[in-house]
């Protein structure tokens, strides 16, 4: 004799939750999918992938950051941008004692939730000790809208002491950027203020680009 016990599904007011003992899988035979609703929203598997079907998929909950790395464009103020010499780099060079800027452009990609951070990222020369003083400024805004409609210059900051020869550097420049949306066109200015009393490396820095990182609002 053969007794078969129905599945039941149900919803206690949080959670949809199944009555399956803990232990056992819930087996959806191949090419059966579980719909969602009446716009097409699916989740099918043929026995080898998984298939998702909707219009985006949002996340929620806890989610990884994501950063897309942008480099330096070939403007540079005053400074210059090449090879390094003796490299397969190409940066933007700021000099020592002098204010020089270099520059990044890009889009905000269509997966971006919320901002975390813009950091810039540079190779410092010789073997010079001493810190780097920044002044971060960003401008943005969507299509149709004025390329400064929405700018934001950070508090200054100076570098941790960059001592090492030839070493690849990451210094957050701690923007806020809390408007920033989907769609929206960011230039940012990476200038170094070499004048400045606590800009005290007397090397030049070499500008690869930024890390620009978002927590991503949908795959």
């Amino acid at each position: 004799m053969i007794i078969r016990r129905a599945l039941h599904w149900y919803h206690d007011g949080t959670d949809l939750i199944h009555d399956n003992p803990a232990t056992a899988d819930v087996n959806i035979p191949a090419n059966v999918g579980l719909t969602f609703g009446d716009d097409g929203e699916k989740i099918e598997g043929d026995g080898t992938d998984l298939t998702i079907t909707a219009n985006s998929i949002k996340l929620s909950g806890s989610v990884t950051t994501k950063t897309i790395f942008i480099p330096t464009s070939d403007v540079v103020t005053t400074g210059s941008r090449a090879a390094m010499a003796g490299t397969q780099w190409i940066a933007s060079k700021l000099d020592a004692g002098a204010t020089e800027v270099a520059y990044c452009q890009w889009a905000v990609p269509d997966d971006f939730g919320s901002f975390t951070a813009i950091e810039y990222v540079y190779i410092v020369e010789g073997g010079t000790t001493g810190t780097v003083r920044f002044n971060p400024v960003v401008a943005y805004g969507a299509f149709g809208e004025a390329w400064n409609g929405a700018t934001e210059a950070a508090t200054d900051f100076t570098s941790t002491d960059p001592s090492a020869t030839n070493n690849i550097r990451v210094e957050d420049a701690e923007f806020s950027l809390g408007a920033l949306a989907v769609g929206d066109f960011i230039a940012c200015n990476i200038e170094r203020i070499g004048g400045h009393g606590e800009d005290t490396y007397t090397a030049d820095i070499n500008v690869i680009g930024v890390n620009f990182k978002y927590v991503r609002a949908k795959l």
